[in-house]
């Protein structure tokens, strides 16, 4: 689970990165319900889906700004066999869960 009602508007809805990448044109308050989901499929594909502690994450954002760190370079990203890709007109997350899911 990757917030509340309190979390998700203070850190505004950031914390669905890969939900909102996924379905760009989802209303953001959609994103928690469909979290579930997009998290068993990543896993069920061999995906990751990385989540952290909001304040750990503002902390290592405010680390790079401020240049006490830097982000890692691409080639540091585990390499992966792309699965298959969300068809271009599959714009909303209805049209690739199923109608009993509610979106």
């Amino acid at each position: 689970d990757c917030g509340n009602d309190f979390v998700d508007y203070m850190s505004i809805w950031l914390n669905y990165q890969i939900e909102h990448h996924i379905f760009p044109e989802l209303p953001m308050t959609k994103y928690r319900s469909i979290q579930p989901r997009v998290k068993a499929l990543c896993q069920k594909h061999g995906l990751p889906y990385r989540q952290e502690h909001m304040f750990k994450r503002f902390w290592r954002m405010a680390n790079i700004c401020v240049g006490k760190t830097s982000m890692r370079e691409l080639q540091e990203f585990p390499q992966t066999t792309p699965v298959a890709t969300v068809p271009v007109a599959a714009r909303n997350a209805s049209q690739v869960f199923a109608p009993s899911d509610g979106l």
